[in-house]
């Protein structure tokens, strides 16, 4: 069943056209209107307002006449011009947004049973003229609300290496698991520790399109050292090692438009000397290089240690929240950014919060979810938003937990557990939380795990990723 919408590329007119929806419960009607912002409440009426090429449409389509326990979700959209030309351009495949720079996104899948809205740049084909009249059209799959296959949508998939790597698996944003088979590099002797804990302890990121793990894994100094990129379904390490050694208390994010990588908070290995210690007691944790598929390059040293305290982009810069320091004393509330120049201190988190998760939002803010709380002396469900400089509460986590690992898919954030209580050793939740335009309009447990994760490994994959 198709919705459509008509306008002209300057957007001078729309006309909503009522369809039949031709499906087995019966005819219904359906419309698309646009709206002259995201609050979606004024529809735009283009004989006194147009909006210019390059500006944002706020499209709605809604179906007033729906029947009980049905739902409907948009598979399919494109823009037609309606002359002889016949250009065309697809929004939504298979019910997953196109990346054709025209930056769509879904402010929400289904606001109700009734209305699905979303958005997407204006624009005019390179050919058409200037009062050309184009066409929106959607396919639309119409389901019982318990039809979970029908309502399924675009699923992504995340692929996930717990403690072991034995126990990889992937998980679809409707909870589906599949267990895979991910080998540590040949050379490694799969027999021993150094092969099962290949990935435990460390961070990752995608850097020019690849997939790597930094640091971390069980061996030492050399594998706090090392890089691997995901090949298939074996890690491939790379000859680059980083200068410093990265355990299980650093952190990485893509950077430059995912184009290098930052790590960061490094340990020290064999403190024995007076020179160790003392380079254990000033400097450790305060060290990070950039990684660009070639080289690594030491970079600007942290004012503060941030074990533990992870790094996202916060408007644009590489920022680190919080964390534990040197013998797990304080402070624990300092919040800094890589800028140009150097590391700059921004508001102090109100809480002594450790252990979580941080993820950055395409608005520039930044999300803190989870850990520990030295001021309790217990776990957190807090979920914390920075932006404009200000930390506000804005939700609490279905469940609570520690180490963590979090990775953000569009509109959705996904944050696997890595630990809870001490008494809890084989619950780790696995939950989706959707936020739009910096509020959380949906949080759900996709799925539970019993083997052991802390800090988990998180690649995105597609759905038919198989090892």
């Amino acid at each position: 069943m198709t919705a459509t919408s008509h306008y002209n590329s300057s957007n001078a007119v729309t006309v909503s056209q009522t369809i039949n929806a031709g499906n087995p419960f019966v005819d219904l009607s359906y419309s698309i209107n646009f709206y002259d912002s995201a609050d979606y409440t004024n529809k735009v009426d283009f004989s006194s307002t147009s909006i210019t090429v390059g500006n944002t449409l706020f499209a709605q389509i809604e179906a007033p006449e729906l029947i009980n326990d049905t739902k409907f979700i948009v598979k399919r959209c494109t823009v037609t011009d309606n002359t002889d030309a016949g250009y065309s351009l697809m929004l939504v495949d298979n019910f997953c947004p196109i990346d054709n720079g025209l930056n769509f996104r879904w402010r929400s899948e289904s606001t109700s049973d009734s209305v699905v809205q979303f958005e997407y740049t204006n624009f005019i084909f390179p050919g058409s003229s200037e009062t050309t009249e184009m066409t929106l059209d959607c396919e639309i799959n119409l389901c019982h609300v318990d039809d979970s296959e029908c309502l399924k949508g675009c699923e992504k998939h995340i692929l996930v290496f717990p403690r072991y790597m034995a126990d990889a698996y992937t998980i679809s944003s409707s909870g589906e698991m599949t267990d895979v088979s991910v080998s540590a590099p040949s050379t490694i002797d799969p027999t021993t520790n150094n092969f099962a804990l290949y990935t435990h302890g460390s961070h990752f990121a995608v850097v020019r399109g690849e997939m790597y793990v930094f640091g971390g894994g069980w061996g030492g100094m050399e594998s706090a050292q090392k890089i691997a990129m995901l090949n298939g379904c074996e890690f491939t390490e790379l000859p680059v090692k980083f200068t410093f050694y990265y355990g299980a208390k650093a952190a990485a994010v893509a950077i430059d438009g995912g184009m290098q990588a930052l790590v960061c908070f490094d340990e020290m290995y064999s403190k024995g000397s007076l020179w160790k210690v003392l380079e254990f007691i000033f400097k450790e944790g305060k060290r990070c290089e950039v990684f660009d598929t070639f080289t690594t390059t030491p970079t600007f040293v942290p004012q503060y240690r941030h074990d533990f305290g992870k790094l996202a982009m916060y408007q644009g810069q590489p920022t680190s929240v919080s964390g534990s320091t040197a013998l797990n004393v304080g402070p624990f509330k300092k919040v800094e950014t890589l800028t140009p120049t150097g590391w700059t201190s921004l508001a102090d988190h109100p809480k002594s919060i450790r252990t979580h998760v941080l993820i950055g939002l395409d608005s520039g803010a930044m999300i803190m979810a989870g850990g520990r709380d030295d001021d309790l002396s217990d776990l957190t469900r807090d979920i914390w938003l920075m932006k404009d400089g200000a930390w506000s509460l804005i939700g609490l986590l279905q469940e609570a937990s520690k180490e963590s690992s979090a990775l953000r898919i569009e509109n959705d954030i996904f944050i696997v557990c890595g630990a809870q209580s001490r008494d809890t050793l084989d619950f780790f939740p696995i939950e989706k939380i959707k936020i739009v335009d910096d509020e959380i309009i949906n949080q759900e447990v996709i799925g539970v795990k019993t083997n052991q994760n802390h800090q988990p490994v998180l690649f995105e994959v597609s759905g038919d990723f198989t090892c």
